[in-house]
């Protein structure tokens, strides 16, 4: 009987003990649910921080660029922003002419600085907004020379294909070196 006895302790025993550690994880998992949702606040808050941050951004830019009194210490980040995009439109135009030319494409385009509308590159007006257009002259590019050193290997020049684009010219090259490994 002491040993039924001892065993029905034993086993009260594991049942309060396995009582306890399920209240003590359910009370770490409500905890651990808890900070996650915490946690994701913090990042929603942190958003918007971010949103508001670019706002501000914004306001000063529009105001920069409406020619209104800006903060010193805004001017240079202004001027910058000023001279990228200036930059990449000469880019924009580069592209569209070699578009133009070298695939046939359509006459190139830029967006008119009022309304944003497309507009070819050589209209003095937009045909939107009848606001006037920059002029764009990108600045010519200068192009290197090739040396005119080197040796013809008569090998090369005999097997040497005639290629009339760099994609061709670049897949003819890896072709001979496959070839010859």
């Amino acid at each position: 009987m002491a040993l039924l006895n001892k065993l029905g302790e034993i086993v009260k025993s594991a049942a309060e003990k396995t009582e306890e550690l399920t209240k003590t994880l359910g009370e770490k998992a409500e905890a651990a649910l808890e900070i996650q949702r915490l946690n994701s606040q913090v990042n929603k808050e942190r958003s918007k921080i971010s949103d508001t941050h670019k706002k501000i951004g914004e306001i000063l830019w529009a105001k920069f660029e409406a020619g209104e009194e800006i903060p010193e210490e805004f001017k240079e980040h202004c001027t910058a922003i000023s001279e990228a995009l200036t930059k990449i439109d000469e880019h924009k135009v580069a592209i569209a002419k070699i578009k133009a030319t070298a695939f046939a494409g359509e006459e190139p385009k830029t967006s008119c600085p009022s309304c944003g509308a497309q507009v070819t590159l050589n209209s003095k007006f937009c045909g939107e907004c009848g606001g006037k257009m920059p002029v764009h002259e990108p600045e010519p590019v200068e192009e290197e020379a090739a040396p005119l050193t080197e040796t013809v290997d008569e090998t090369k020049a005999e097997t040497a294909e005639v290629v009339d684009t760099p994609a061709k010219a670049e897949a003819a090259e890896t072709e001979k070196t496959e070839t010859k490994a």
